[in-house]
């Protein structure tokens, strides 16, 4: 059951609660959940655990959880081509440009190193010239001291989501390179969220 609207904690633990009601009620002795973001932490961990015991016994049923693997080469794929697509649309060559992956980055240390791996593979499946890791909400490296640094550099930049669905973070992404376009000058074009995107569907059932 992929959780599809970004990450666990800004979903509603009741809806979740109920939904695995439902299934169990329907007849599912085991059910297996797929948290369904790049940026799986620590917090994320613990509160699914918590709901996992709440939804055993409501329900009777064998629940589990399984993380996957966002460093894959589906997701790769996905977050590249709208990184590509962003480039493309904004007339940008690709070996001019660089992507800054924008990452939450509140999670753990394991969390926050999967943002540096897709960002060297989107780079490298974009064939674009830099890469750069930007975090929204952890101080090491903050997106916009990022952005800073990289203005003096002669290249246009694409700002790749890690968030795979629109929302409060992508807004909020989409405000700090606005901000950072119009106080700098600098060309920074925001690719859209991957999700949906048929890799990811391959993805998920891969998982």
């Amino acid at each position: 059951a992929p959780l599809p609207q970004g990450r666990l904690r800004e979903a509603s633990a009741a809806g979740l609660l109920d939904t695995l009601k439902r299934l169990a009620s329907e007849g599912a002795a085991e059910i297996f959940l797929l948290p369904f973001s790049p940026e799986f932490g620590l917090l994320e961990r613990e509160m699914l655990a918590h709901l996992l015991t709440d939804a055993r016994r409501a329900t009777g049923a064998a629940t589990h959880y399984d993380e996957g693997s966002f460093d894959h080469l589906l997701v790769v794929q996905a977050l590249a081509e709208r990184a590509q697509q962003a480039a493309a649309a904004a007339g940008l060559r690709a070996d001019r440009t660089g992507v800054v992956v924008a990452a939450a980055g509140e999670g753990d240390t394991k969390s926050r190193a999967v943002a540096y791996s897709l960002m060297r593979q989107i780079w490298e499946t974009a064939g674009f010239t830099a890469g750069e890791v930007g975090f929204l909400r952890h101080a090491h490296p903050f997106l916009r001291a990022v952005l800073e640094r990289i203005a003096p550099q002669p290249l246009d930049w694409v700002a790749a989501p890690l968030e795979l669905f629109p929302g409060e973070r992508h807004d909020h992404l989409a405000q700090i390179v606005d901000d950072h376009n119009r106080v700098s000058g600098m060309r920074v074009i925001l690719a859209e969220p991957a999700g949906p995107h048929p890799a990811l569907a391959a993805w998920i059932a891969h998982s």
